[in-house]
């Protein structure tokens, strides 16, 4: 059986901005444990924030996941180039995180070929 996949219609923004709210939304009616994207998540997350970076607790928080979880999706994100981070002046943990250009455009590029209908 052929399947017809029609492009969405929407910017690259609404289809990022719904499927953050569809994962939302699974969380209200299934076990949240059942599902576990924070990488995903927080990608949605800072592509939807723009260009300026995030602070990493408000990171966390996106990823809908505990926060030492997070913490360790961050730091493997951040060392595959994913994410850029500004470090606090004692070069401690990074104080804010935001997606790397490449990310971005890559990220645009998957959104923009989402199928119509889908989050």
């Amino acid at each position: 059986m052929d399947v017809l996949i029609m492009a969405s219609s929407k910017t690259p923004r609404a289809v990022a901005r719904d499927a953050y709210s569809l994962a939302l939304k699974r969380r209200e009616h299934f076990n949240p444990a059942l599902f576990s994207d924070p990488a995903w998540n927080m990608m949605l997350y800072l592509f939807l924030a723009g260009e300026e970076g995030q602070k990493v607790g408000d990171v966390c928080g996106a990823s809908l996941v505990p926060h030492s979880t997070a913490l360790r999706c961050i730091k493997a994100l951040l060392s595959t180039g994913v994410f850029a981070s500004t470090n606090l002046a004692d070069g401690s943990w990074p104080d804010r995180v935001t997606l790397t250009e490449d990310a971005r455009l890559k990220l645009t590029a998957i959104l923009s070929d989402a199928p119509a209908g889908t989050a």
